[in-house]
């Protein structure tokens, strides 16, 4: 935000001092604008990008457990809370609602959703915690998607497969810990370029690899230098100034004066100032006068 700020009392220094001082011959090249304008448009896009990643960091990630019906969602949802949260049974369709709890991994906050099996529901209310389920899934930021590898594989995990294909997800293959079944292989065929792993819930077995992917695959890089926005309040501000030097920039480019697209730079200092502190008129004429000995 400082670059930011920096780049927009340098421009507009430029600009007017070309304007109010033309018998100096400060007149500022197209190019020299063209080229502020560009770095400072760069600047912003890579503020307001940072945006999800600052959602992420400050609200936590979204991820909800999804599977068929007794495949060990509700086992991996307490696995992974190391607590006792959900009612865990061998019947189908235990989990009727959903439940949602949330954990850190390393500094990360994720919020964690254990819904009901995706199957054909027993129950007119084990029916309705299916549909809000899928609601939840589809709106997450990810799925941890659980098939039960103590049991062949079925068209309804084929399918599941297909309809998570877009999601970012993990596909967990459970219950390793039991004579295996399901043709794995096969599975990751089908799956490729999703990360896979498997567990056993139950047993705890590669829990803590898990939450290395979990991190790895939701939470999205962030070099120690970079900064990030994290709430939408900026973010609005920051594509309003965006508007601005976009528009100044299309002026510049159809050959206007500086009188002309200065108006839309000079829109952003009031922007400016909701984000890092006003830009004062007495900071643009020092910078004239620092820079260009204007009057010395």
């Amino acid at each position: 935000m400082a670059s930011l700020r920096s780049q927009i009392i340098h421009l507009l220094s430029n600009i007017e001092a070309s304007i109010e001082f033309p018998e100096e011959g400060l007149r500022i090249s197209p190019k020299t604008t063209d080229q502020i304008l560009t770095r400072s448009r760069e600047i912003l896009k890579k503020l307001i990008s940072s945006y999800d990643l600052g959602k992420m960091l400050s609200e936590g990630v979204s991820l909800v457990i999804a599977g068929r019906t007794n495949v060990g969602k509700s086992t991996l949802f307490n696995a992974l809370l190391e607590k006792n949260r959900a009612i865990v049974t061998p019947y189908p369709g235990t989990t009727r609602d959903y439940l949602q709890e949330q954990i850190k991994i390393n500094d990360s906050v994720f919020t964690l959703t254990d819904m009901a099996g995706i199957d054909v529901p027993l129950h007119p209310v084990e029916k309705e915690g299916i549909k809000r389920g899928k609601e939840l899934a589809s709106s997450s930021d990810g799925i941890l998607l659980v098939l039960d590898a103590s049991r062949k594989e079925s068209d309804e995990d084929l399918k599941l497969l297909r309809k998570y294909k877009a999601k970012r997800s993990l596909l967990l293959f459970n219950k390793i810990d039991l004579p295996v079944k399901m043709n794995i292989q096969k599975i990751k065929k089908r799956a490729i370029g999703r990360p896979t792993l498997d567990i056993s819930a139950l047993k705890g077995t590669h829990l803590d690899e898990l939450k290395k992917m979990i991190v790895k695959n939701f939470i999205p890089t962030k070099e120690d230098s970079e900064e990030v926005i994290l709430h939408l309040r900026q973010k609005l501000l920051f594509e309003e100034i965006l508007s601005c030097l976009i528009q100044a920039h299309r002026l510049l480019k159809d050959g206007h004066s500086e009188e002309i697209y200065v108006e839309e730079i000079q829109k952003t200092i009031p922007l400016i100032g909701q984000l890092t502190g006003e830009i004062q008129k007495d900071e643009i004429i020092e910078e004239i006068f620092n820079r260009f000995c204007v009057g010395k």
